[in-house]
């Protein structure tokens, strides 16, 4: 197994550091993410230009800069609630063209009826005018 240095953000919108074990970063990002933490950067230990990586991690452990842990967990739980926000107003709309489609389809139904009724009358106002004028036609050839 091979050591990961870390940098997450915790449920309360806080920086954290420190080192996982784990055969890759994925398993890592795994095992941090089990633990409710979300991590910003994963970083083998002694690996690349991590010597940096590491001297900042371990500044950040005894009390780094709290102000940017603060401000990026505002960022997280603001973005959070921008797509709750946006998840609530995209269902109202779809409630809303429910509602719409199902007003619709209701209006669509009476106006058929309507126009049903409207050639029955029409149709039987002609069978009457048929019959008055054939009636005195019929009185005439007898």
């Amino acid at each position: 197994m091979r050591n990961f240095l870390y940098t997450a953000i915790d449920p309360q919108g806080q920086h954290t550091t420190g080192t996982v074990q784990a055969h890759s970063e994925a398993e890592a990002t795994t095992q941090l993410r089990s633990k409710k933490l979300f991590p910003t950067k994963i970083v083998e230990q002694g690996r690349g230009p991590l010597g940096a990586a590491e001297k900042k991690t371990t500044a950040k452990a005894r009390g780094g800069n709290k102000t940017r842990g603060a401000k990026g967990g505002l960022i997280v739980v603001a973005c959070g609630l921008i797509l709750l926000v946006a998840g609530l107003f995209g269902q109202k709309l779809v409630n809303e063209a429910r509602i719409s489609e199902k007003e619709t389809h209701m209006l669509t139904d009476a106006l058929e009826k309507q126009s049903h009724h409207t050639e029955e009358a029409l149709l039987k106002t002609e069978e009457e005018r048929v019959e008055r004028t054939e009636a005195p036609k019929k009185q005439q050839g007898e």
